[in-house]
């Protein structure tokens, strides 16, 4: 291990050399649960938590397999159940379930729905009717090409539970955490749906929702056929269906206003950075630690991170960032065009050296 990290830290030095307008740091996180210590005071009483990890395996460097042995490490005493689909990886399945995980092999949806929302809804909703039929008091809705490293988690989180208590009593019984990754600050509605935790019923009222297809209907109109639909220039798509299926869940109607997706995380959720929580997406720019987190050539970050959700727990969201307006999107020849206008500026500068 010392002599991976001499090597890395001196290829690392090589290239700080190239950055001359930056400063370049690096992060080493262990592939395999071997390489990671962990404390073993770290178990969670029984009946308290149940992981499901949902989605297709991921069977680079194994990586579901191994991030379940690293959660058997770190939450030890949480049940883990694995919700994944029929045809997968046999051999893989049969060593998942030689760890004591559940299994769920799920058939698929007739269709996918925009953005595989629909597969994301029924692998999820199986897996937590699962720990509500086990009866854990405590889900946290994971993916399985994902991986959280953070050894005190659940305690970090029920902490946060018991501190931020729901202002008022209603269908939803505790606040939901969510990470700031894919949060996003001025995209209406964007809730994360990579990682949730909260009471076990909470969660799954949550993934309850009715599939995109008929779940989208009320969005379009005669003016407003393409898929996904775009209301006051918010596409909705994924992330964005759920988090407005859930507030038609709850009755409340949204106004297309920043400060109404901003009343609604301070009502309902908190917000945690993906930073905290060491989370791992080995996808798109996973070699930028802070991509789509931190952008420091754009004073105007995409991620809603903790500490402007503590912003807005303690002060009014009508009193906060007044002059800022939601990102727009809009169909061009068919594309759905906005995100280039959202894009990190200075990850696209690390790969011109004029600009580095």
């Amino acid at each position: 291990m010392i002599r991976t990290w001499g090597s890395v830290y001196a290829v690392i030095c090589s290239l700080a050399v190239y950055t001359k307008r930056f400063y370049l740091t690096y992060h080493l996180r262990p592939k395999y649960a071997i390489d990671l210590a962990n404390k073993q005071s770290n178990e969670i009483a029984n009946k308290k938590l149940a992981i499901i990890i949902q989605g297709p395996l991921l069977l680079k460097d194994d990586f579901t397999y191994q991030t379940i042995l690293v959660y058997k490490k770190i939450f030890k005493g949480a049940k883990i159940i694995l919700s994944t689909w029929i045809g997968e990886n046999e051999e893989t399945i049969r060593k998942i379930e030689g760890l004591d995980v559940n299994v769920i092999l799920n058939e698929y949806p007739i269709t996918n729905g925009y953005g595989n929302v629909n597969l994301q809804l029924k692998s999820t909703k199986k897996g937590l009717e699962l720990a509500r039929d086990l009866d854990y008091e405590f889900s946290m809705k994971t993916r399985t090409d994902q991986r959280l490293y953070r050894q005190d988690l659940f305690q970090y989180f029920i902490s946060l539970v018991n501190v931020f208590p729901l202002q008022k009593d209603n269908i939803q019984k505790k606040r939901l955490i969510v990470s700031s990754l894919k949060t996003c600050k001025y995209r209406l509605y964007s809730l994360s749906d990579m990682l949730m935790f909260g009471d076990t019923s909470d969660v799954l009222l949550y993934w309850s929702s009715e599939y995109y297809d008929e779940g989208n209907k009320p969005y379009f109109n005669s003016k407003n056929s393409e898929i996904p639909p775009i209301v006051n220039g918010t596409p909705i798509m994924t992330e964005i269906y759920l988090t407005l299926k859930y507030m038609e869940t709850l009755g409340i109607k949204p106004t297309w206003t920043l400060h109404d997706w901003w009343k609604f995380c301070k009502d309902y959720f908190c917000v945690v950075d993906s930073n905290m929580i060491d989370q791992y997406w080995p996808k798109y720019k996973s070699l930028s630690e802070y991509w789509f987190i931190k952008d420091y050539s754009n004073n105007r970050a995409r991620s809603l991170q903790f500490a402007d959700w503590i912003q807005l727990y303690c002060t009014a969201p009508s009193s906060w960032d007044n002059n800022e307006k939601p990102e727009f999107y809009s169909y061009k020849n068919g594309k759905v065009i906005g995100w280039e206008q959202n894009q990190d500026t200075l990850f696209r500068g690390y790969f011109n050296p004029k600009k580095c």
